[in-house]
């Protein structure tokens, strides 16, 4: 197993790499020459002692240049030690000098390159073996094959071995050892893949590279090797089929070629204290921290099934290096708080999204914010952040702060006695506030709780002890368990304590390792630490960090009744132990039997779910009808879903505008008239007939006669009135008629004597009129398509949606808050009796857990003055392809509300009514969007309605189209019309009368003349006179017949 191994001395080598080192064959010292560092190239010369753990820098003479990545080899002659390095990077480019260290005086020997010419080379090898060392080339080499040198110390000159069959490729950042005469090379960089291990017979003579078929082939390079006996042991380097630094070992034995993994692959966060960790979705996080003057900012993952780190690669507004900053953590999203980097405290809040590993900086908008801090204490309760205690540049702070992520605002929530490195959490919405140092590094034991809605704190008061601090410090609901910690940084303890509510306080029987300052978190029912300062048995070395990595069974502290081990949020208790959540539900307290359902529209890709807002709504175009669901399902084809839905709709509104206002006044289509002319002429007809078909009223029609001086009388002779029939017909006719038209004129005037006028004035004018302007009801729906929380119930509204108006004043305001058929989220603000004042606004600000939208549309309706007319308008704003509403920036609605009054001279309306008109002139601005993968850093839903108030006024005025004097005066001009033009129409028709009987009666004299001449002629007179008689009689019923007629 690897062990952490403590330095004893203050001295040591910088951080370099490509450097030369060996191990002395004399005291098993180890020694390290030149490299590259962070300043550059170095020549020093280091020596590590194993026994006292200690580094010491050698002064060495005549020392070779700076240089990196050169050749090397030490070995042994009649009992004296040597180094040897070849070539390598200098400042000055490739170097092909060849040096001897000579370990018992330190100093170094130039050899000369006599012999056969040879290439500057870096990243090659260099073996010593029989008095002669033996070379490979490297980078760069101007052949495409793998040459290889040998330099005998007692020829002092090069000589190229390389065969000219040769067909084995150059390599590069290979390594290589000699075993059994053969010269071996391993896996290179410039194969980029799986290499075989190739040797060389250094006792035969053709110097060929072949194949040792029994190795197994690598695909690293830089690694480190070491030779013992026939075991070869391979350490680290560059893994090529990982694309991956690795801290791989294992070994190969020489002989049979079978290769045993020794220490898995294991990459791991670097030593450090004062990191932080938090759990999210089964994973844990660790984030920054530091170790001795080195600060970090990287992020790691350890996944507890599979029992492996990696390195996150992260982005965005990626905190400064730093440490002792305050971090939590709610669903999917981590807050930071806070630390210390190298320019000093920090009070700078990030937010983390895992989905995306994806780093954002909150920018506050408050005036007043906490001070710079480090060591706080951070709970996350998504979207409020609390923030408390800390070391400040003016001291330890007591200060206990609010900060809403929907806002982006700060408030200064209380005070508490000043504290630092004390742990909080949050259950049932009270504030535990544990432990923690006071200004003089003593520290307070037990904890105080601070009631969030009552604004006070309360103690529990546990029996003194002797107090540590800085340990493992977790909340089981309202049970503390603390594990080990630190005492004026003088002693450790690997004590557990558990803390009962009742007051009392249970120790654990065993100890643990001693732990402070790490990074821990509680997952399952195991506390997971990771590194934390270093000890020295009972005492802290406080400046140094430590790789320790190990999780406490919180069962074993439990074991004996002193707690309950309650599982983490994100998992539930079995039989089994504590499970995570499966994919599409969530947990969101501790000790959970079960998990929750996501519910319908929305989905969870991941196991250990630790809240409700992990439940993603399902992307634009896509569903889910299932609750717990992991996945969503696609949109049938035709049909429309918007984010979140929660089955396919088959209606999409298209329009983003739509306007109702009042119409220019239109008479009613009244009938009556028409009934009452029609009622008329039915009613006269049937008189009429009557009274012709009835002999005794026909005799007496004349009666009615209005004619008498219209008839038509005989010239120069005296005029007497008389009455007629004809006369009295006509007269019935004209009465009909008048009864008609006076009648309809009534009508019309009752029911179209109304006018209308519109006019758009200023509003200074109105306003001499009119002191208020007031709409009996004034209503803004908003309607939110794929909101994700519950809207409201029975109408009331969720409490978590808040309501503002300003500048809107009325008797009653109504709020409602309603799920339509659709699935959307329907809010409804109503002010009755409505006043607008200047510039009015309906601020609309949801809270819940997954307050979004995909759509929005709002609709302003104001009853108008104009009787029984309305004014709206509705506008739609429509959130970008996947793209949701979330977030901090309140989408904005713009509308222009007009006074208008409306008057009239009818009593049919009110004399005076004022309203407002509803209109709107710019386009609405959406707020805050966000991708669904972002939702975990996202919080609130807003949307901001202007409603403008216009300086001009509409006046509507309806007047009457005629008076009442104009009515008589029109009627009685039209009656004598009528009756004139009937008079006309009788006395023609009259005057044909007369002028027919007057020609009938000429007719009928002139045939009585003619029948009396034919009698005077006949000798008969008897017979005559008989003839005569009839004629007579015949002529007197005619001439009766024809005063019938007249």
């Amino acid at each position: 197993m690897w062990e952490d191994v403590q330095l004893t001395s203050d001295l040591h080598p910088s951080s370099r790499i490509y450097y030369g080192s060996f191990t002395s064959a004399l005291n098993e010292n180890f020694y390290i020459f030149g490299g590259k560092t962070s300043t550059g190239m170095k020549n020093d010369f280091w020596k590590f002692d194993p026994v006292n753990f200690s580094w010491s820098s050698l002064e060495t003479i005549n020392p070779p240049s700076v240089r990196q990545a050169f050749a090397y080899t030490s070995f042994l002659i009649d009992g004296d030690e040597y180094f040897a390095v070849f070539g390598g990077e200098s400042r000055v480019g490739l170097k092909n000098d060849f040096y001897i260290l000579f370990m018992s005086t330190l100093e170094w020997i130039k050899m000369e390159n006599f012999g056969d010419e040879i290439e500057a080379y870096s990243y090659n090898t260099m073996e010593y073996y029989n008095g002669c060392f033996y070379m490979t080339s490297g980078y760069p080499s101007y052949e495409w094959y793998f040459r290889f040198y040998k330099y005998c110390l007692d020829e002092q000159a090069w000589v190229e071995l390389t065969n000219d069959n040769e067909t084995e490729e150059n390599k590069g950042y290979h390594s290589s050892f000699i075993y059994n005469g053969y010269f071996y090379v391993l896996s290179g960089g410039f194969a980029g893949w799986f290499e075989p291990t190739i040797k060389i017979d250094l006792n035969g003579d053709d110097y060929l590279w072949t194949i040792d078929e029994k190795m197994p082939w690598f695909a690293i390079d830089s690694y480190g090797l070491a030779l013992n006996g026939n075991i070869l042991y391979v350490f680290g380097g560059f893994n090529i089929e990982y694309y991956s630094y690795s801290n791989e070992l294992f070994s190969v034995d020489l002989e049979t070629g079978n290769s045993y993994l020794l220490s898995e692959l294991n990459i791991s966060p670097e030593k450090r204290m004062h990191a932080s960790m938090v759990a999210i979705n089964g994973e844990l996080y660790v984030f920054g921290g530091k170790t001795s003057e080195i600060l970090y900012n990287d992020m790691w993952v350890f996944n507890v099934v599979k029992e492996n780190w990696k390195e996150q690669s992260i982005s965005g507004d990626v905190p400064s290096p730093r440490h002792s900053h305050a971090v939590d953590s709610d669903g999917d999203a981590m807050v930071l708080f806070g630390g210390e980097d190298v320019t000093g405290l920090k009070n700078d809040l990030f937010i983390y999204n895992s989905l995306k590993s994806y780093w954002k900086k909150l920018i506050t908008k408050s005036e007043v914010y906490p001070r710079n801090t480090k060591g706080a204490c951070l709970v996350l309760k998504f979207p409020l952040v609390y923030i408390y205690g800390g070391i400040t540049d003016s001291g330890i702070s007591g200060d206990l702060w609010q900060f809403d992520i929907g806002s982006l605002e700060y408030t200064k929530l209380s005070w508490l006695f000043p504290r630092s490195y004390s742990k909080c959490y949050i259950f049932d919405n009270l504030f535990y506030v544990i432990e923690g140092n006071q200004e003089n590094d003593t520290g307070f034991h037990g904890y105080e709780i601070y009631n969030i809605e009552l604004n006070s704190w309360d103690r529990s008061n546990y029996p003194y002890y002797y107090s540590y601090v800085d340990g493992l410090q977790i909340m089981l609901n309202n049970t503390y368990v603390k594990v080990g910690g630190q005492t004026w940084l003088l002693e450790l303890s690997g004590e557990a304590d558990v803390f009962q509510p009742n007051g009392s306080i249970y120790q654990y029987p065993y100890y643990f390792s001693y732990v402070y300052f790490s990074a821990f978190t509680y997952h399952r029912d195991r506390i997971y630490s990771f590194g934390g300062g270093l000890s020295q048995a009972r005492f802290p070395v406080f400046l140094s960090g430590t790789y320790d990595f190990y999780y406490i069974d919180m069962k074993e502290i439990c074991f004996e009744g002193a707690c309950d081990p309650l599982c983490s949020k994100g998992t539930y208790k079995s039989d089994q132990g504590c499970i995570e959540c499966k994919p599409g539900s969530y947990s969101e307290i501790m000790g959970s039997e079960k998990c929750n359902l996501c519910p319908i529209g929305t989905y969870n890709a991941n196991t250990g779910g630790s809240s409700f807002r992990q439940c993603l709504p399902c992307p634009e175009g896509t569903f889910n009808d299932k609750p717990g669901s992991s996945i969503c399902f696609e949109c049938p084809a035709g049909l429309n879903c918007p984010a979140g839905s929660k089955k396919p709709y088959k209606i999409k509104i298209t329009n983003d505008y739509s306007s109702i206002q009042p119409k220019m006044y239109i008479s009613p289509n009244n009938s009556i008239s028409f009934i009452y002319i029609l009622t008329v002429i039915g009613f006269s007809l049937l008189l009429i007939t009557i009274t012709l078909l009835v002999f005794n009223l026909r005799t007496k029609l004349g009666l009615i006669d209005l004619y008498t001086d219209k008839h038509n009388y005989k010239l120069h002779k005296p005029m007497i009135l008389t009455k007629n029939k004809i006369g009295g017909f006509f007269s019935l006719v004209f009465l009909v008629i008048a009864i008609i038209f006076v009648g309809s004129s009534i009508i019309e005037y009752k029911t179209n004597n109304i006018q209308e006028t519109k006019a758009l004035v200023p509003l200074i004018i109105l306003e001499e009129s009119v002191e208020n302007f007031i709409a009996n009801k004034l209503e803004a729906t908003s309607t939110f398509v794929g909101y994700g929380g519950s809207c409201g119930v029975n109408n009331t509204c969720n409490e978590k949606i808040f309501i503002n108006t300003t500048n809107l004043y009325g008797s009653s305001f109504k709020y409602s808050c309603e799920i339509s058929e659709n699935d959307a989220c329907i809010v409804k603000v109503t002010c009755y009796d409505c006043e607008l004042r200047g510039g009015a606004s309906i601020f609309i600000n949801s809270k819940e857990k997954l307050s979004l939208a995909s759509e929005i549309y709002v609709n302003i309706t104001s009853d108008s003055s104009i009787p029984n007319e309305i004014s709206s308008i509705r506008n739609e704003i429509y959130a970008s392809k996947n793209y949701v509403f979330i977030g901090s920036k309140a989408s904005e609605f713009y509308y222009t509300l007009t006074p208008s009054l409306f008057r009239s001279q009818s009593s049919n309306w009110q004399g005076e009514i004022t309203g407002y008109h509803v209109s709107t002139e710019e386009f609405p601005l959406p707020g805050s969007q966000s991708l669904d993968i972002d939702l975990p850093i996202s919080a609130e839903f807003k949307i901001m309605i202007y409603l403008y108030k216009s300086n001009s006024g509409l006046f509507t005025d309806r007047i009457f189209k005629q008076s009442v004097l104009i009515l008589i005066s029109g009627i009685l001009g039209s009656v004598f019309g009528i009756m004139g033009a009937i008079a006309g129409v009788m006395k023609f028709i009259e005057g044909q009368h007369l002028n027919i009987t007057e020609n009938f009666i000429n007719k009928t004299n002139f045939s009585d003349i003619r029948n009396k001449r034919k009698l005077i002629q006949h000798v008969n007179f008897g017979r005559d006179n008989e003839k005569l008689k009839e004629s007579k009689e015949k002529g007197s019923l005619d001439l009766e017949k024809s005063q019938v007629l007249v």
